[in-house]
């Protein structure tokens, strides 16, 4: 019969006398694990083993972006670690930069992965998205205007009250 001890201060529930348990910790640090034999049949001594517990990496979200056509966009990984190693990758894994900094002209909505990496191998990844911004409209005006007659111009457009607009 054996018994595991997690070593978790924030609770007594820690123990196990399962051959293969699992625990979770409730956040990071360092824990000291203790295997023990707590019978004398092929006795052996206790294992002591200690745990470290990284912080997880967290990501700074990039919201969604919406832009003109072919615009130039930077964006900048950043997460909550230092010395953190990030890649860019499209939605189908093919990397395109290797470091925080992604440079990048889009012509249409697109979607690319932010990874980042710690100095323990710990992962996070993120999701940006990109989308157009498409404004479509037409102008009614007449061919031919006469001096000092006011003359009416139309604007056909989806959605105006979603817009501003200023006539100079």
């Amino acid at each position: 019969f054996i018994q595991w001890n997690f070593g978790d201060p924030s609770t007594n529930t820690d123990v196990s006398a399962l051959n293969s348990p699992c625990y979770t910790y409730p956040g990071p640090g360092t824990y000291v694990v203790t295997l023990k034999n707590l019978t004398s049949i092929c006795p052996f001594e206790s294992v002591i083993k200690e745990v470290v517990v990284n912080a997880p990496i967290v990501i700074e979200n990039i919201p969604p972006t919406f832009i003109c056509e072919e615009t130039n966009l930077v964006f900048e990984g950043k997460a909550n670690l230092d010395d953190v190693v990030y890649s860019w990758c499209t939605l189908s894994g093919v990397v395109i930069s290797s470091t925080a900094t992604l440079n990048v002209t889009v012509k249409s909505d697109t979607s690319f992965i932010i990874k980042a990496k710690d100095i323990y191998g710990c992962e996070a990844s993120d999701t940006v998205e990109i989308k157009m911004f498409r404004f479509s409209f037409s102008l009614d005006i007449p061919e031919i205007s006469c001096h000092d007659i006011s003359t009416i111009v139309t604007l056909q457009i989806n959605n105006p009250e979603q817009y501003s607009f200023q006539w100079l």
